[in-house]
């Protein structure tokens, strides 16, 4: 059995992090000594811990902690993740590409500005046609 302090150091979980998963009830000391409070864990619930804190970086709930461990349904709820990841990763890259294009935009902007060219372009004449019309009923359109 190993002393909360010491079992803090091979986890690498703080003492804080250990007192509060044991509240929620996903990493519970094997023993707690009734006179002195200390909490005993086995080395054994060494890679329980690993695991929560894996999954605590990868931002998952304590509740989402909680169903994988009880449930022991860890792929599922990896595959949700890993979508959810996916999509961001979309939305980021979009949101760069945008932020890019803005940039290159004001910095075309700024040298336009700065040397102040005019560009004027002939365009041959064309015949542009255009109508325009009232429908009395929508299935017109078609």
């Amino acid at each position: 059995m190993i002393k909360i302090g010491e079992f803090s150091k091979l986890s690498h979980l703080t003492i804080k992090a250990l007192r509060f998963y044991e509240k929620e009830e996903l990493l519970v000391p094997a023993y707690i000594d009734s006179q002195t409070n200390y909490r005993y864990y086995n080395t054994s619930q060494l890679q329980l811990a690993s695991k929560i804190k894996a999954y605590r970086q990868l931002g998952f709930s304590i509740q989402q902690i909680k169903q994988i461990v009880s449930k022991g349904n860890e792929k599922e709820i990896l595959k949700e993740k890993l979508e959810d990841y996916l999509f961001q990763k979309e939305q980021i890259l979009k949101n760069l590409s945008i932020l890019n294009y803005l940039m290159e935009e004001n910095m075309n902007n700024q040298i336009t500005n700065m040397n102040n060219q005019i560009t004027i372009k002939n365009i041959p004449a064309s015949i542009v046609y255009y109508s325009q019309t009232t429908l009395k009923k929508r299935e017109e359109i078609l």
